[in-house]
């Protein structure tokens, strides 16, 4: 579960990075559509973050997974009484919540020279919000078709000899 998370994030921050190193060249292209740099720059990373969904979307999933777990382990009936339920419940919520803001932050600093101005990223965050509420199955489908591709294609290469 740890291996996959971290390769979901890797991915992420390979996205976002991406999208900082070509800045330049993809704001020469979007010259012709948009002129303003600040515009620009919300494109982008707003593209980076659509991109990075279907990742961010599973490493929410896997978070999920693993604060339930946690929270069952760590709460006992002993300690908590008849609140026992609702603490594990907050618990599992928290950390996956607090995981992702901090996934945020991260991706934040690393795209810095991209970030949008707080207004168009609040915008950006909006619609993304929507787009992720909208197709979050689709977003669970396509991760998944990707995973079973990328273990496919090891299982392919630990099966072949080498020369």
């Amino acid at each position: 579960m740890k291996r996959v998370l971290g390769v979901n994030l890797a991915l992420v921050v390979a996205i976002f990075f991406t999208g900082s190193f070509f800045a330049a060249r993809i704001g020469g292209y979007l010259e012709g559509w948009i002129s303003d740099p600040s515009w620009q720059k919300a494109l982008i990373w707003g593209g980076a973050l659509l991109l990075s969904l279907p990742f961010l979307i599973a490493a929410y999933r896997k978070l999920k997974a693993l604060s339930m777990l946690l929270a069952e382990m760590s709460v006992k009936p002993e300690m908590a009484g008849r609140h026992t339920q609702r603490v594990r419940r907050v618990i599992a919520e928290l950390i996956p919540i607090l995981s992702l803001l901090v996934i945020f932050l991260l991706l934040a600093a690393l795209s810095a020279s991209i970030l949008p101005t707080n207004k168009l990223l609040v915008l950006i965050a909006v619609v993304t919000a929507a787009v992720a509420a909208v197709l979050w199955r689709w977003f669970i489908r396509i991760h998944t078709r990707m995973q079973v591709a990328l273990l496919e294609t090891l299982d392919n290469h630990k099966d072949t000899p080498e020369h």
